[in-house]
């Protein structure tokens, strides 16, 4: 009877920690448990497993270390980060719903703020606590008694990938499901296994980000990886492992790492950069959002040379006419001096107004579009100043004055009546009481009977403003 309420408790918790896309009742359940708190949710699961791992019988496993148990699971588990090339496979072929901020994540996590010290003590200290005592303190062994070692480490880290529930987890789960079963059953203790885990849950929170996204992350934490492994060796008993062989398989490591980062650095920016085509073209992700971590991306160098040409070369085979804006200012972002190329897109012309105005809706004001509008206007200003004309926030995000002074003044001066007129309009409803000193600063042959009219009609401080303007400018303005 404790062994089927031991086993029912664990299946309660798997089910409440399952997506909602697997378990459709899963979250009305947890609202009515724990309300709209995430991390209640958290501490309900872990407390479930606990209560879970003290109703299942106790089976008695010899611990034979005890800190080198630990430090050997954290030096393996280092080198995990060359598994997430699987993760990123499978994000590039079919990503599951939810998945876009791993290809493009959010900003580094603020280390000294509230929600991280309580993802810290939930992810980090609690739920590791709790899962290592049920998985490998309790079942592990109690399946070993049953049906042999191997066979408890792969059904126990089998049971605690499912755990996870997120089918985005259990990639990375079950290897370390089975090195930390692997590590119980082989003669370390409880303590060496939650030190492993609370490891791992660690470098998910502050260094998940980059994982997936830099590939000298995975390269340092290997190298971490082959030290600790090393230091475990070289503290083994002396029949088990002498020094030399420790030396050798360390040195071992450290060249295969070294020799296969070239070829894991292709891999990881290919897959990289084709999941993230498929953010970009796709709808999982909001297009402020989108842009905006592209833009985070491109700031952090990690957009330059042949990762963001991936990225778009794989965009554009993907793209529908329904996701061409979000191309646009991912090309925008990724390469604005391309914009000055006119034929950079096949079936797009971009100089064209249509898709000037579909650039300057991007809706975030990011340096890199700015900078992709003014690429464009190398080759038609007039179109450009057109676009910015036409819709009161592009004037305001593209051509905030006085910052932008010079380059507005630039498209005024390409622009012919109409498009010029409706320019100054639109220049003074967002930016009332500075168009004059715009105007005053025009070439004295540049100066139109419109301009004239604007400045008198506008400004009631007209003359006074003329006395103060260079002599050439106040007689080009005063001209009949």
């Amino acid at each position: 009877m404790r062994l089927s309420f031991a086993l029912l408790t664990a299946l309660t918790a798997v089910l409440l920690s399952a997506p909602v896309e697997l378990v459709p009742w899963g979250a009305a359940v947890r609202s009515a448990l724990v309300g709209g708190h995430p991390w209640a949710a958290h501490l309900l699961v872990s407390g479930l497993l606990a209560v879970a791992a003290w109703m299942l019988p106790q089976v008695a496993v010899t611990a034979t270390t005890r800190w080198r148990g630990g430090l050997l699971g954290v030096g393996l588990l280092l080198l995990e980060p060359w598994l997430h090339l699987g993760l990123l496979g499978w994000l590039a072929w079919r990503p599951p719903p939810g998945s876009a901020g791993l290809v493009l994540p959010d900003a580094p996590p603020q280390l000294f703020n509230g929600a991280m010290w309580r993802q810290v003590l939930i992810l980090a200290l609690a739920a590791p606590l709790a899962e290592e005592w049920f998985f490998r303190g309790r079942l592990a062994p109690w399946l070993a008694a049953r049906v042999g070692t191997w066979s408890a480490v792969s059904i126990s880290a089998l049971a605690f990938a499912v755990a996870h529930g997120d089918p985005r987890q259990v990639v990375i789960a079950l290897p370390v499901g089975v090195l930390l079963g692997a590590l119980r059953l082989s003669g370390h203790g409880l303590g060496a296994c939650v030190l492993v885990h609370v490891v791992h849950n660690l470098l998910f929170i502050v260094a998940g980000a980059a994982l997936l996204s830099v590939p000298w992350v995975a390269v340092l934490l290997a190298l971490t990886g082959v030290i600790a492994c090393w230091l475990a060796l070289l503290t083994a008993a002396p029949r088990v492992w002498s020094c030399r062989r420790a030396h050798l398989a360390a040195a071992a490591m450290v060249a295969l790492i070294a020799a296969f980062f070239p070829l894991f650095r292709v891999v990881q920016d290919q897959l990289w950069a084709t999941a993230a085509a498929r953010v970009v073209v796709g709808t999982q992700m909001a297009d402020a959002t989108m842009v905006l971590r592209l833009e985070r991306q491109r700031r952090a160098g990690r957009l330059a040379g042949a990762r963001g040409a991936r990225l778009l070369k794989q965009a554009r085979a993907w793209s529908v006419t329904a996701n061409m804006p979000r191309l646009l200012w991912a090309q925008a972002v990724c390469a604005p001096q391309s914009f000055a190329d006119a034929g950079q897109f096949a079936d797009v012309e971009l100089l064209g107004l249509d898709a000037l105005t579909e650039l300057a809706a991007c809706p975030v004001a990011v340096p890199a579009v700015g900078e992709a509008l003014r690429a464009c206007a190398r080759h038609n200003r007039a179109a450009v100043a057109l676009c910015l004309a036409s819709e009161p926030v592009f004037a305001a995000r593209w051509l905030p004055l006085p910052r932008e002074s010079a380059w507005a003044r630039e498209l005024l001066i390409a622009s012919a009546p109409q498009p010029r007129r409706r320019l100054l309009a639109t220049l003074e409803h967002v930016a009332p009481g500075r168009v004059a000193d715009l105007l005053l600063g025009l070439p004295p042959d540049a100066v139109t009977a419109m301009d004239r009219r604007h400045l008198f009609l506008h400004y009631d401080d007209a003359q006074e403003r003329l006395e103060r303007a260079p002599l050439a400018v106040a007689a080009a303005f005063r001209a009949r």
